[in-house]
């Protein structure tokens, strides 16, 4: 299917971009951010900024004065405080954080993380009632526990005092203990999308505040497992999350942390030469590895580890984890597609039973589907003799969670949001499921076709001229991408492709210049051969800096082609 190509309101198809040269912000990253609401000279600076001061004083937060003083308390009185987490990259990143700077605080800690597949998420009667037989006295959430209302009644009702940090969607009924979450009724912090380990970093910012025993070195040093969580949550990386995020990447790439420095090695990056891509796709894998394939407690003694040695069997056990991860997904990737094999109806909802899959991976694939086929996708693995469990995915713009809300009354559980949800079922609901999302999805679909296909947004109009390293190094400031800070794409109409080059052992990647420019598709070679040879093209994608062995050229990689005029 072709993709769409959505360019902004303001933007003339007809004619490219032109720019006067002038101090400051390159005019067309200027134009971009005042169209991502980051207006004037003063806010597009701070933007791109590698010192951003866009921070909010964590007593903002509701609950944070009570909280950080129980918490001192407690400490002072030599009580023994289990920090409880999440087997996701954000819940360890936020449990190491916690042990880290109570640890300077001299309290007695211990931690606990569930287990994805025995206990599943949040906080459960069992973990607590052996948290509490180990003479635990307070317990200490992260990343979870909002919403955990009859568990924290249980645990208060054992003594144990209670202090949840949480960062997720709140229901109508909250847990009754101090709480600390900016989405929280009453709260009027103004950064609402922090993740779990942010919102952790704004109680150590509080408890430095008020203890002599914390300083600001302390909480730079932890900024590094700040930047990896909130990368790896999905959260926008706009406002105080960007800011969190460059003096995180700053703080990872000091290599402070000598776990996470072997794993950055044996994972073949670069120590001190991190950026937000290796973050997202080579480092925060790996720290989910554990919790999906086997326990998160692995990444945690790696980010915990005091040397090299220590850490070393946690990182060898992490790329293995890693490697049988790929290799579990693949196979259940491979083993949907032939269940799927000739569903070619549009509008569909995908909703594919692979029973033997591993569940800690089923989240994963239901993503590669949906971005196969451009469609909400969704699945499911046995969990026990008669009940599935589900983990779907869903194109933007089709919300995902409305349609299977819409059929919670076949679900024993269920839970999520627009883009992602969890859901658990008996299995002889399965038909019944299928056959309402299926129809569910059609209607969207009758209604709006182009949901269904794949999308790609135009930031502007770009010729060869146009592009220069000024224009290349403010793009490059304007990162790290991610959600909410899109990479910029950019149109590059009516060009001859020059000098091709088709590479890989099938051909299947081909380099060529554009007036000069530099140009590479990987992947779709022999899908655009004869465009790319016939005449001009229209082509979208992105422009990067190629970097090699201390040289560095402008680069245009291609997402997408077209004949010249068709968009």
């Amino acid at each position: 299917m072709q993709a769409r190509w959505i360019f902004p309101d303001q933007l003339n198809r007809t004619q490219r971009w032109t720019f006067r040269d002038k101090e400051g912000v390159h005019p067309f990253v200027a134009e971009l951010l005042t169209r991502r609401g980051i207006e004037g000279q003063a806010s597009q600076e701070e933007f791109l900024s590698e010192k951003p001061t866009l921070t909010y004083d964590p007593f903002l937060l509701k609950g944070m004065e009570e909280g950080a003083s129980m918490l001192l308390s407690a400490i002072e009185a030599g009580e023994r405080i289990c920090i409880y987490g999440d087997y996701d990259a954000d819940g360890i990143c936020a449990t190491s954080l916690m042990l880290q700077v109570l640890g300077l605080l001299g309290a007695k800690t211990e931690y606990y993380i569930p287990s994805r597949f025995a206990e599943g998420y949040g906080l459960n009667r069992d973990a607590i009632a052996d948290i509490h037989s180990r003479g635990v006295g307070m317990i200490l959430t992260v990343d979870c526990g909002s919403v955990s209302v009859e568990e924290v009644e249980f645990a208060k009702s054992l003594g144990l005092k209670m202090l949840v940090t949480d960062h997720h969607s709140l229901g109508e009924r909250i847990c009754d203990c101090i709480l600390i979450n900016p989405k929280q009724p009453g709260c009027e912090y103004p950064e609402k999308e922090l993740c779990g380990c942010g919102v952790a970093f704004k109680l150590a910012q509080a408890l430095e505040r008020k203890s002599e025993k914390l300083t600001k070195k302390d909480l730079n040093d932890v900024l590094d497992l700040v930047v990896m969580a909130t990368m790896g949550d999905v959260v926008p990386l706009r406002g105080e999350n960007r800011t969190l995020v460059k003096f995180g990447m700053k703080a990872l790439n000091r290599r402070k942390r000598p776990g996470l420095d072997l794993l950055i090695r044996m994972a073949g990056l670069t120590p001190g030469e991190i950026k937000g891509d290796d973050i997202a796709y080579v480092i925060v894998p790996h720290l989910n590895a554990g919790g999906r394939m086997m326990t998160a407690k692995t990444a945690v003694d790696l980010l915990m580890a005091p040397d090299e040695e220590t850490a070393s069997p946690s990182v060898k056990l992490l790329l293995r984890n890693n490697q049988e991860r790929k290799q579990a997904q693949e196979e259940a990737l491979q083993k949907a597609l032939k269940v799927i094999d000739g569903w070619t109806d549009p509008g569909k909802f995908i909703l594919v039973d692979v029973p033997d899959a591993h569940e800690g991976i089923a989240g994963i694939v239901a993503g590669r589907l949906k971005d196969m086929y451009h469609c909400p996708s969704a699945v499911l693995t046995l969990s026990g003799e008669d009940h599935l469990k589900g983990s779907g995915r869903s194109p933007e713009g089709i919300d995902l969670y409305r349609l299977l809300s819409a059929q919670s009354h076949l679900f024993s559980k269920f839970g999520g949001h627009a883009g992602a949800c969890g859901f658990m079922l008996p299995q002889e609901n399965l038909d019944t499921l299928r056959t309402e999302l299926n129809q569910a999805a059609l209607t969207i679909y009758e209604e709006n076709p182009e949901l269904f296909a794949p999308t790609i947004f135009i930031d502007g109009i770009l010729s060869s001229e146009d592009i220069s390293p000024r224009l290349m190094d403010d793009i490059e400031r304007m990162g790290p991408f991610g959600f909410k800070n899109p990479e910029p794409c950019f149109c590059m109409p009516g060009h001859c492709a020059s000098n091709l080059w088709f590479m890989g052992d099938q051909e299947q990647h081909v380099r060529f210049n554009i007036g000069g420019l530099n140009c590479i598709l990987f992947r779709k070679a022999a899908e655009y051969r004869d465009l790319l040879e016939s005449g001009p093209v229209d082509i979208a994608g992105r422009l990067r800096w190629n970097r090699y062995n201390g040289r560095e050229r402008m680069q245009f990689v291609v997402e997408d082609i077209r004949r010249n005029g068709d968009f």
